[in-house]
């Protein structure tokens, strides 16, 4: 079986980067995206969103509706493998499938590695652990300003909502990132910890200042010979900044402080009050799905509001 590796880290710290650098690799598969919203390596959400969604999957009423909205998204869409594979399946649970997916996607691509990278499993290391004990995960680290500020920056870029560009929506927007991050935070350092063996951190800004020694310490790590072509993406940069200066605008200066005075506080909470907080929130989303989770249908048949706040239930 080909290796999994998954790359985690919260958004906006590079993980789209890494995971666009690593899958230049001839030997590693990946789910490309390269038009519409984004570019490059897509996201899964699979364990986040759907994994344990549906029920039971040996009941088959729950296999057929769970099979039926994995296939229809725009990631099992972009792996190029037939729908008709997951039914062949039955019975398997969730993991059994995810993997049967990347497993048949690599083979196409003539690699023995697969890489997923999505912001949200860095809050589901254990479980992915759990239910791939051969697998690696590379996570990616960035200065915390930067990476609230980008996330900011991009968040306005969308426009999901006028509310979202409101100064008490923004800050509400910056306490929930600034949560956010301590809480990957938090799961990163404990998973280190007990698993030191099996993740390696891959500092933003490593990756940007010295790409190829970085590139070569993540081959190592993963098993694989470093290769040339991967210093070049051919994409371009997943950025929310026009220019370099935007960067140190993206927070004001009352945000900075925010962040100065509470990042601290966030930064030595337990690690439970961050898994509590995540199982919290999971329940209170319960099936909505991301904006992008069926992107490919949105944009064949130009559903451009139906991903708004209120929607994208399913």
């Amino acid at each position: 079986m080909a290796t999994p590796i998954f790359i985690v880290g919260w958004r906006r710290s590079g993980t789209t980067l890494l995971g666009n650098l690593l899958s230049r690799h001839p030997r590693v598969a990946a789910v490309l995206y390269t038009s519409g919203r984004g570019h490059g390596v897509f996201e899964s959400v699979y364990f986040s969103h759907l994994a344990g969604k549906y029920g039971d999957l040996r009941d088959p009423s729950n296999f057929i509706r769970f099979v039926e909205i994995y296939a229809n998204g725009s990631y099992f869409e972009l792996s190029g493998v037939d729908k008709e594979t997951l039914y062949g399946l039955y019975p398997a649970d969730y993991p059994q499938i995810f993997r049967a997916t990347m497993e048949a996607m690599a083979s196409k691509q003539g690699a023995d590695h697969w890489l997923e990278k999505s912001p949200p499993h860095v809050f589901h290391l254990e479980e992915l652990l759990a239910c791939y004990p051969d697998a690696l995960f590379l996570a990616t680290r960035r200065d915390m300003i930067e990476q609230l500020g980008s996330a900011l920056k991009m968040l306005e870029a969308m426009r999901v909502s006028d509310k979202a560009l409101s100064r008490p929506a923004r800050a509400a927007r910056l306490l929930k990132e600034l949560l956010s991050f301590h809480g990957a935070e938090s799961h990163l350092r404990r998973f280190a910890r007990r698993h030191p063996g099996k993740i390696l951190l891959v500092p933003f800004r490593d990756l940007l200042a010295d790409r190829r020694r970085t590139l070569a310490e993540v081959c190592d790590f993963a098993g694989l010979d470093f290769q040339e072509e991967m210093l070049d993406t051919r994409l371009p940069a997943n950025t929310a900044f026009s220019h370099p200066e935007q960067r140190k605008q993206a927070l004001s200066k009352a945000e900075r402080s925010l962040c100065a005075w509470l990042g601290p506080l966030l930064g030595v909470m337990p690690y439970w009050f961050y898994r509590m907080s995540y199982k919290i929130q999971r329940a209170r989303l319960g099936h909505r799905l991301p904006l992008a989770f069926f992107a490919l249908r949105e944009q064949k048949y130009g559903w451009v509001s139906l991903y708004d706040e209120n929607g994208g239930k399913y």
